[in-house]
């Protein structure tokens, strides 16, 4: 999740040095998807993005179960692939 916010935010010509930048780019991310009409992207990008910080911590800390783990993979990936659409139409970072 975070390498899709990172290289949008790089195709815009904006490089992402910090956590507190990503947070700022997620932001950012929202409110563009809003404007461009697409309402349930941006009411899914904070909340699929703090499941991405969980499933960071959780890596740390080991406390999550394994299908609680897969299903937040699953949101990940899902909006990963919706990002890349939205702000790299002419093709994802992904699509190699």
């Amino acid at each position: 999740m975070a390498e899709t916010v990172k290289a949008v935010s790089a195709h815009y010509g904006s490089v992402i040095h910090t956590h507190c930048a990503i947070v700022s780019v997620v932001d950012e991310l929202s409110r563009l998807a809003g404007n461009a009409g697409d309402m349930e992207t941006r009411d899914c990008i904070s909340a699929v993005f703090l499941t991405a910080l969980g499933l960071h911590i959780n890596f740390y800390e080991n406390e999550t179960q394994e299908n609680q783990v897969s299903g937040g993979l699953v949101l990940c990936e899902d909006l990963s692939q919706r990002l890349g659409q939205l702000f790299w139409p002419e093709g994802s970072p992904r699509a190699g």
